[in-house]
């Protein structure tokens, strides 16, 4: 798993943007809400992509199972 640290921090970091967002955002400070809640967007669609890829590359996984992955 060569990318760990980059999806262990994109999923956190998404999760951290997401909540700062909508806490922002339940709060009326809409100045800032937009801008984290992107953010956490961006992370979580990062995280997606490298989590089908490190399925892909698995080869601990059999692969006739995961036809919509190729």
């Amino acid at each position: 798993m060569k990318n760990k640290i980059v999806i262990h921090t994109s999923f956190i970091g998404s999760l951290i943007f997401s909540l700062i967002g909508s806490i922002l955002k339940l709060n009326y400070n809409s100045s800032f809400a937009n801008s984290f809640l992107f953010i956490g967007v961006i992370l979580t669609l990062l995280f997606l992509i490298l989590g089908v890829i490190e399925i892909n590359k698995s080869k601990k996984l059999n692969k006739k199972h995961f036809g919509l992955l190729f």
